[in-house]
């Protein structure tokens, strides 16, 4: 039983105030009197507060390493834009939808849908309705908070080279795809093993090492050798047979030379351009439209070459490799990879630009960079509202952090309740208290206590477990992190190839507070009831009680 003399009264015999260093020895020797049920209890309350700090942890780690892998090289601010094309059910002839025969609307619709989807494949889809023609690119990056537009350029040209170094002095030609690389992309400047990167504009021209290799350069002299020399670069309306057309030939044009393979595609391409005048079916006839390269150029466009120049090659580009990083790639460096020759972006867009087929057409994608992270949404809306079709890692990235979001909201709700249970048995144990000191409660009051003081006394036992256990919770949860970093990081590293630079448990400022506060609070109300409770004792009856 605690002495009540540790108690300040004035006048005698009746209590006005207790220090808080009284309330705080009172409580540490309640609990200290039963000190295995304290354990088990406080034990609760560390289990839930760990529980609850990990998660929070883990949820907090996980968005912000999100966002840092989503932030790389400025990805969150570009917003790809594609071409928009009109819903399938509006270029379709009312007629070609009428459903026949008596039905049940249900069925009727069903078979509506699919007369829809079976139209493509007896009729040739319309032409994008929004083009992304260079004009409408001029129009974008006047646009408010667009910093950069960047056409997709990925086009197949003839490349001639003469060689004078030791090995040969043969001239090469190869069928080549040729692209811009986009400007300021940092793991493309790593690529460069021979010379030096692109200039921003320029008659000059970055050559892949496999191309160099195709063409005999195989040694690192050779390589370097070649920094400086010309290379002849043309250009024609028609580009590469396209794949039904080599389905037909059966690979035929594989084991063609150069000239033989430009004879064929000639060929092709004015029997593309005469396929009306054919005396075919009309079922025939779009059959050949369909197969045929070009055939909606004309002959005119035949043999007319966009540009035959010279470029200076100003370095050579290895290959990529799967092993690099792959958080952010995609659908944004997949250009760059199947590339045999890069010319910068100003060049590219100038001469290819000449294309009576780009220029009617436009390119096939545009990356628009936005000038803050804040300003793609406006962007997006604006450039759609042309209609195009827009895609962003923003977006992405947004239905990313309210999944992680959730996710963690529903850890914390069961790190929460296991805090809960445990403030149940706080609450059993102290009820328990109550009946086992009754007679020291009759004691003091019968000196002067009130009914707050009572109150008090049991509330900061609650206190205190609440307040050691979150602490030793948040301690046991920080320590955890370290050997549970390490092996989150290596199984996502090596699922997905990819460097985590940043650490999958985060602990700010507000949870190492809030859940020492959180355990704090919910302790103290489990304490209520049975303080309650010991308040409304009878000193005379606690007196008699043994």
């Amino acid at each position: 039983m605690v002495s009540p003399h540790h108690l300040t009264t004035s006048p005698p015999n009746r209590v006005k105030t207790m220090r808080a260093r009284d309330l705080l020895r009172f409580a540490l020797s309640a609990l200290w009197q039963h000190k295995v049920r304290t354990l088990l209890t406080l034990s609760g309350v560390v289990a839930g507060s760990f529980l609850l700090v990990v998660s929070i942890a883990v949820g907090q780690g996980v968005e912000e390493t999100t966002v840092q892998q989503f932030r790389k090289y400025g990805r969150l601010r570009s917003v790809s834009v594609f071409p928009g094309f009109q819903p399938l059910e509006k270029i379709i002839p009312p007629a070609d939808l009428e459903v026949k025969g008596q039905m049940s609307d249900a069925k009727r619709e069903r078979i509506r849908q699919g007369l829809i989807r079976h139209w493509p494949r007896k009729h040739l889809r319309q032409p994008p309705a929004a083009m992304l023609t260079n004009d409408r690119l001029k129009e974008i990056a006047n646009f408010e908070h667009v910093v950069e537009v960047f056409p997709a350029i990925h086009e197949s040209c003839r490349a001639a080279f003469s060689s004078s170094t030791s090995t040969s002095l043969a001239r090469r030609e190869h069928d080549v795809l040729v692209s811009a690389p986009e400007p300021g992309d940092d793991r493309f400047q790593a690529r460069v093993v021979a010379g030096s990167p692109l200039p921003p504009s320029g008659k000059y021209v970055l050559v892949h090492e496999f191309l160099l290799y195709q063409w005999g350069l195989v040694t690192e002299e050779d390589v370097q050798a070649v920094v400086g020399t010309k290379l002849h670069l043309t250009y024609r309306t028609r580009g590469s047979l396209t794949g039904p057309a080599l389905g037909l030939l059966g690979g035929g044009p594989a084991s063609l030379s150069p000239m033989e393979r430009d004879l064929l595609e000639g060929a092709l391409l004015q029997l593309a351009g005469l396929v009306d005048s054919l005396p075919l079916s009309a079922a025939q006839k779009n059959i050949l439209k369909r197969v045929l390269p070009g055939s909606q150029m004309g002959p005119h466009m035949v043999e007319k070459d966009v540009f035959a120049e010279d470029f200076t090659i100003a370095g050579v580009v290895r290959e990529w490799m799967e092993k690099e990083d792959k958080s952010t790639s995609g659908m944004f460096d997949w250009l760059t990879r199947d590339t045999e020759l890069f010319l910068p972006l100003a060049t590219a867009q100038d001469l290819f630009g000449r294309s009576p087929r780009l220029a009617q057409a436009g390119y096939s994608r545009v990356t628009v960079t936005v000038d803050a992270e804040e300003n793609v949404a406006e962007v997006t809306q604006r450039i759609s509202a042309l209609g195009y079709q827009c895609f962003s890692l923003a977006e992405v990235l947004e239905k990313v952090r309210k999944n992680v979001l959730l996710l963690g909201i529903v850890a914390a709700f069961l790190a929460a309740m296991a805090l809960l249970v445990a403030a149940v048995g706080i609450t059993n144990m102290m009820l328990m208290s109550v009946l086992e000191r009754t007679h020291e409660i009759g004691v003091m009051k019968a000196v002067g206590a009130r009914d707050g003081h009572i109150q008090l006394i049991f509330l900061a036992e609650g206190l205190v477990l609440g307040l050691s256990g979150g602490l030793v919770g948040l301690l046991a949860g920080w320590l955890a992190s370290f050997p549970g970093d390490r092996i989150a990081r290596s199984i996502v590293e090596k699922q997905t190839q990819t460097t985590l630079e940043h650490s999958l448990f985060v602990y700010p400022l507000w949870l190492v507070v809030g859940v020492p506060v959180f355990a704090v609070l919910v302790t103290t109300l489990a304490a209520v009831y049975p303080a309650r409770r010991a308040a409304r004792v009878n000193p005379i009856q606690a007196l008699r009680h043994e």
